[in-house]
């Protein structure tokens, strides 16, 4: 008797991209221990808030392999002389969490050494952290701006601005997002904010709620083919807690000109943890038309955006489209 297996062979040979969703990832957490964070002065009190939205973002977490990183940080010197807690763990070590925590609960007004910032240094110390075989996410929660050079500070908002200025040119090959939370107003800086908008990878995001929602496509490239007809296309998703999404999610889409495909809707819900997209056939052209007019491949650029506060990381889609049949391998065994 004979068995005998199909293989699509196009199948086999899609982009390197398809695995991107499904990498583990690395959470680093910058928080600022400053004494304005326990009121000092003018600055509300917000320690105990931040501490335990941090908590519960951890605990959030689904996959006990992703690792944890939390690096404290104030001014430039106090990481020389006095040792700032810094930690790494994985999400299902909970005896690790729950020490580090207990650390975490013990710093007050009094016990932590300083009220500088550097927050330029903070970032450095953790692009040194990424992982480059996982997907990084960075939050940076301060309740202040950067602090000006003096006895214990080496870099100023110049420092910071360049840093800024340059993340998406490094970030974009190393799977590496910024989440920048301005904590108080006192941390609210127009300029930075500016900054942040008009580069990728990078995002502001203002309160004390840092458990921000943020969705990604597990694929930054799909491909549909003319010979099947489609009527849909499906964008898979990932979020960091869908817990944290408003029920019936609903995001913007736009798709580049083109003469092949046009959108049904300007905007899809969310549903079953994917975007389920109706298209129609730009001109009201047959299928027949399409096929006989359109090159054996075609790019289209699918750009997703929220109008909700969502944050939408990689919301760019390549969709290659094919006009030609899928070669199939038969192969059959005795």
């Amino acid at each position: 008797m004979k068995t005998a297996f199909i293989i699509f062979l196009t199948f086999l040979i899609l982009n390197p991209v398809f695995s991107q969703g499904f990498k583990q990832e690395k959470r680093i957490y910058l928080l600022d221990i400053t004494k304005s964070m326990f009121g000092l002065g003018a600055s509300p009190d917000i320690f105990d808030d931040i501490k335990h939205a941090l908590y519960n973002g951890i605990e959030n977490i689904n996959n006990p392999e992703t690792e944890i990183s939390i690096i404290t940080f104030q001014g430039t010197n106090t990481y020389q002389t006095h040792n700032l807690p810094h930690w790494n763990f994985k999400k299902g070590d909970e005896g690790k969490f729950s020490s580090v925590k207990s650390t975490i609960d013990a710093f007050s007004m009094k016990t932590v050494p300083g009220h500088n910032t550097d927050i330029y240094s903070a970032l450095v110390k953790a692009k040194h952290e990424i992982d480059p075989d996982k997907i990084n996410y960075i939050f940076l929660l301060t309740d202040g701006a950067q602090s000006p050079i003096g006895r214990t500070i080496k870099h100023d908002q110049k420092d910071l601005d360049k840093l800024l200025s340059g993340w998406c040119n490094w970030s974009k090959n190393r799977n590496t997002y910024l989440f920048y939370v301005m904590l108080t107003d006192k941390a609210k800086n127009e300029n930075i904010i500016d900054i942040v908008e008009h580069q990728c990878n990078a995002y502001v995001s203002m309160g004390t709620d840092i458990n921000i929602a943020f969705i990604r496509p597990i694929e930054k490239q799909i491909a549909i083919n003319l010979e099947d007809q489609p009527e849909f296309i499906e964008i898979p998703l990932t979020a960091n807690d869908w817990d944290y999404l408003p029920a019936d999610t609903n995001l913007k889409i736009e798709l580049s000109a083109n003469n092949i495909f046009e959108l049904n809707k300007g905007s899809v819900d969310i549903k079953d943890g994917k975007l389920t997209i109706k298209i129609d056939r730009a001109n009201g052209n047959s299928w027949h038309q399409l096929v006989s007019n359109t090159p054996r491949k075609s790019t289209l650029r699918l750009q997703i955006s929220s109008d909700n506060g969502i944050k939408i990381l990689d919301p760019s889609v390549k969709i290659e489209v094919r006009n030609y049949r899928e070669k199939v391998l038969t192969l059959e065994f005795e």
